[in-house]
């Protein structure tokens, strides 16, 4: 059961619920910069501060999501919309891309291909 509280009494129940909806998503965005990329961190008092704060830990979230649209390849193409995978998933699907990433392009320098492949093989399972 759910009870929702309006001041929007010419609006159809049905329509006053699709709003609330809509506006949940922002509300979990909201909640994901608090307390994941720590929005209500910051300890300055300069509003420029502030402003820049705000800026990084949005573009650190817009980071993750493009990372995560990215590995739904096709399927972000078919469907109109998909969901994403929970915040912490999304965080550590981009930082085990990033140590693989990182694997490869220390390894790549290694000539002998035996070699290589067994670094590279002991990186990954470190």
């Amino acid at each position: 059961m759910l009870a929702v509280a309006t001041n929007e009494l010419e609006r159809a129940p049905r329509e006053v619920i699709a709003i609330y909806e809509k506006r949940w998503n922002i509300e979990v965005l909201f909640k994901e910069l608090r307390s994941e990329l720590g929005l209500g961190d910051y300890q300055m008092l300069k509003r420029k501060g502030i402003r820049r704060h705000l800026h990084l830990v949005c573009l650190a979230h817009l980071l993750l999501t493009h990372h995560s649209m990215k590995a739904a390849g096709a399927q972000a193409c078919q469907k109109k919309e998909i969901p994403l995978p929970r915040f912490r998933e999304r965080i550590t699907t981009l930082r085990q891309q990033i140590r693989h990433d990182q694997i490869m392009s220390f390894t790549r320098g290694i000539k002998q291909k035996r070699i290589r492949q067994r670094v590279r093989e002991h990186l990954m399972n470190i």
